[in-house]
């Protein structure tokens, strides 16, 4: 037995009923216009499709036969007998298929197989689901009321139902029930039925997922293999995140006895679960948002059609803006830009809002989600910029604008012990931070030079949300350094210092050497022997020290050529020769206390000079 079905006739004059309201009531004419089939009861918006144009013209004349109250009289049944039979329809949804599926919820809620068999659950899902699909649009818009047309419509052939303060067609406790079962199956639909409704419940309900452990191991995949699902889901398009959170909110709601007064607290709670395990969902691409994202550009003045863009003060004061310059930041094929960003002006003049900026993100969520990762809870490493004012469909934001970039650093320092106080300020707290990745032996999910930047006092702080990696990017934070350097090898050295002292990083500088001395020998050995060697599996860390040998070793080439040429006619020992050229270039790279790099000064002239201060040391004539 697969269960109670809904009646089809019943179900499919509804469908049609309905499309025909909601087409009349959004069509181009200024009151609804329907037309009943001459027989049943099937109704017609009469300017679409050619039947209801037909219906039309024969009542039409029909009118003039024998007047317009048989039109009327036919019209005003079709539109009761529409109205009893949905409420026979959805009686029959909501007590028979919708307690079904809230059987089932709650028995899974209880990690328990005391539910109907699933032949019977799958068909309350299937019934609710066609249920849904043939009168939700209609019903959404009875519901909201943002349709005058249909509301007046609806006023003239059910005012007893206006007078008891309802409404025809919508019943609340029914349709939040459809809307709450229909929103959690979207989620089953997104992982294949995988979700872990018992472990929802336990964090919900501040239950321990701990005892014993290897109940805790399971609930942990169990809640690992959603995740992945869900990630997969999202990759291949197949929801926007919008309809993940309204899901989740659905089966909060959906816990038996659960107060409903609750859900904010509780939907917080569940999207931190799921976040300390790895789902950074509400960080992904909507593609409707990201559309209308595109659209945004320089000069830009509205949301859409006659909303301006504006944003409110502490005061509460609203203030009216249009779209400067967009400002680019870092993007790769594997890391897109997820915010853009742009300075704002007050509409039709020159005047910047300086300590500010417009922001748009990858959904409509993504500051809400930002909002808990600067929680107390998942705070890390540093600070992000203030949010000013968050939209409150979450379409953008105003966000603190963080006036010092990394790269805009003006250095004076030349002299490592004596760096100035100007440049202090900005060198110490960067030096402070690699202290502490080196310390915490973790860096920033996303990590680049653009990211970090000083605030209008001084304070550096994050443009990205700071997540742990859960490993030390040891190249990572280098490339940074180097970059806000800006050459500068003092600054360079005073920041990179904890780096360099690391202790974990020991292997990695002696390998990083070892991949210079190689070069020299008769049969250097292949990096990836090396790195073996040293226990070092980090692709990054090979990858420096292939760029290090290859610049060495074309440093090496250069200077071998150039002194060879220069002490030809002296004899020179062409051991001797390259074994000057290495202690040289060894000497070059120690002094300069770089991680894994041959700074920029270390040209090819700078290593033949070096080496041609001692020419004695390789030439077999008494030269000079």
């Amino acid at each position: 037995m697969s269960g109670p079905k809904l009646p089809e006739q019943s179900l499919e004059l509804i469908s049609h009923n309905f499309q025909n309201i909601y087409a009349a009531a959004h069509s181009n004419q200024e009151i609804i216009h329907l037309v009943p089939s001459l027989w049943g009861n099937k109704l017609y918006c009469s300017s679409a499709g050619w039947r209801g144009r037909v219906l039309r013209l024969l009542y039409f004349f029909a009118n003039v036969l024998v007047g317009s109250a048989f039109f009327e009289k036919k019209l005003n049944a079709a539109i009761k007998a529409t109205h009893a039979i949905y409420q026979e329809l959805e009686k029959f949804r909501y007590r028979l298929l919708d307690s079904t599926y809230q059987e089932y919820l709650n028995a899974r809620f209880a990690n328990s197989k005391n539910h109907a068999a699933l032949p019977v659950v799958n068909n309350a899902r299937e019934q609710i689901q066609l249920f849904y699909q043939a009168t939700y649009p209609l019903i959404e818009l009875v519901r909201s009321e943002k349709s005058r047309k249909l509301n007046t419509f609806l006023h003239a052939h059910f005012p007893e139902i206006y007078h008891k303060k309802d409404k025809p067609f919508y019943d609340k406790t029914s349709f939040k029930s459809l809307r709450k079962h229909v929103k959690i199956m979207a989620l089953e639909g997104m992982t294949a039925g995988e979700l872990p409704f018992h472990i929802f419940q336990k964090v919900i309900c501040k239950e321990p997922i701990q005892q014993p452990s290897q109940v805790a191991a399971k609930e942990q995949k169990s809640l690992l293999k959603f995740i992945k699902r869900i990630h997969q889901a999202k990759e291949q398009g197949k929801f926007e995140i919008e309809l993940f959170h309204e899901g989740m909110k659905s089966l909060i709601l959906s816990l038996p006895h659960y107060r409903k007064e609750n859900i904010g607290a509780d939907l917080i709670s569940l999207e931190k679960t799921l976040i300390k395990e790895g789902c950074f969902l509400l960080e992904k691409f909507d593609l409707k948002h990201v559309q209308w994202r595109e659209e945004l550009q320089q000069g830009c003045k509205l949301i859409k059609a006659n909303q301006p863009f504006y944003f409110r003060d502490k005061k509460n004061q609203e203030h009216l803006f249009e779209l400067g310059d967009s400002l680019k930041g870092h993007e790769t094929t594997q890391l897109p830009n997820l915010y853009k960003v742009f300075e704002i002006f007050k509409p039709h003049t020159s005047q910047k809002y300086e300590k500010v900026l417009f922001v748009v993100g990858p959904n409509k969520l993504c500051f809400e989600y930002s909002k808990l990762l600067r929680s107390e809870e998942f705070f890390w490493a540093l600070a992000t910029p203030q949010f000013k004012y968050i939209d409150p469909k979450g379409r953008y934001a105003i966000i603190e604008n963080l006036p010092t970039s990394l790269e805009s650093i003006a250095w004076h320092t030349h002299k490592k012990s004596k760096l100035s106080k100007m440049n202090r300020a900005y060198a110490e707290p960067l030096r402070l931070l690699i202290r502490f990745f080196v310390e915490e032996k973790n860096t920033p999910r996303y990590l680049n030079v653009e990211y970090f930047k000083f605030d209008g006092k001084g304070r550096l702080k994050s443009t990205k949300d700071c997540i742990p990696s859960g490993y030390l990017d040891s190249i990572g934070l280098e490339e940074i350094v180097f970059i806000a350097a800006q050459g500068n090898l003092p600054v360079y050295q005073h920041i990179i210092e904890p780096l360099l002292q690391a202790s974990q990083n020991r292997k990695v500088l002696i390998f990083f050497r070892q991949s210079i001395r190689t070069i020299f020998s008769k049969c250097p050995v292949p990096i990836e022997s090396l790195a073996r060697k040293y226990g070092l599996k980090n692709k990054r860390v090979k990858t420096r020290a292939r760029e290090l040998q290859q610049k060495a070793l074309s440093l090496k080439e250069d200077c071998y050529q150039a002194v060879y040429h220069h002490f030809e006619h002296e004899g020179i020992d062409k051991s001797s020769l390259l074994k000057s050229i290495k202690k040289s270039l060894l000497a070059l790279y120690k002094n300069h206390k770089t991680f894994g790099r041959l700074w920029p000064i270390v040209t090819s002239t700078l290593l033949i000079e070096t080496v041609e201060l001692d020419p004695q040391k390789f030439c077999e004539k008494n030269c000079s």
